[in-house]
């Protein structure tokens, strides 16, 4: 698979958001649901960047759509870092050369606290089951912030490697977390987003 262009690794692409009706991945139009409400490209993209350095390790990747709910407000997204480091610990112990690559962002609107949006992406080659995933985000946040993890219907795709069909699905779904809605409300040192840092696997 050919890596995209280097559009969404640094300063080429604004924080600022748009209202496009679409994106541009690899000269491909993906929808975006509702973009004309506004969305942020830098998002959406990083998503599709480290689903394509998934595919340069795994032939087939699993991507996993779940929410993160807190019990009170919290300035930083410090419980996001542990979530993450107990989440990889506990899924490396059953799976020999995991990679866990993830995309998250965190939203507050109408509540007093904020919550998370995430989507975990694995080699389907190694994780065949989504349930196993989903049962052990559910057993770590609850571990974390005693807090139920919400998996909503239909919560996992299959990207198969030169596949381009295969993206639509997930691209269409993670651009909910790209939406504008809901991003900004916290101090300006948070982020209101973060992800994996996959590199893509280039052979020698």
């Amino acid at each position: 698979m050919t890596r995209l262009n280097n559009i969404y690794n640094g300063s080429l692409v604004s924080h600022r958001s748009t209202t496009k009706p679409c994106c541009l991945i690899q000269g491909k139009l993906f929808e975006v649901p509702n973009g004309h409400l506004g969305w942020y490209p830098k998002i959406l993209y990083r998503f599709v960047d480290q689903l394509e350095a998934m595919l340069t390790h795994s032939r087939c990747v699993m991507v996993v759509r779940f929410d993160l709910r807190m019990n009170g407000y919290s300035n930083s997204n410090v419980l996001m870092t542990i979530f993450w480091r107990r989440l990889r610990k506990k899924l490396k112990r059953r799976y020999a050369n995991f990679k866990l690559g993830f995309v998250w962002v965190r939203e507050k609107e109408k509540a007093k606290q904020q919550h998370y949006h995430v989507v975990v992406l694995v080699s389907k080659d190694i994780v065949h089951y989504s349930g196993t995933i989903t049962t052990a985000v559910i057993d770590v946040w609850q571990s974390i912030t005693d807090t139920q993890a919400h998996i909503p219907q239909n919560c996992y795709y299959t990207v198969k490697c030169e596949d381009w069909g295969s993206f639509i699905e997930p691209v269409k779904r993670v651009a909910y977390l790209a939406k504008s809605r809901g991003k900004g409300y916290k101090p300006d040192q948070t982020k209101d987003f973060g992800s994996s840092r996959i590199s893509h696997n280039t052979p020698s």
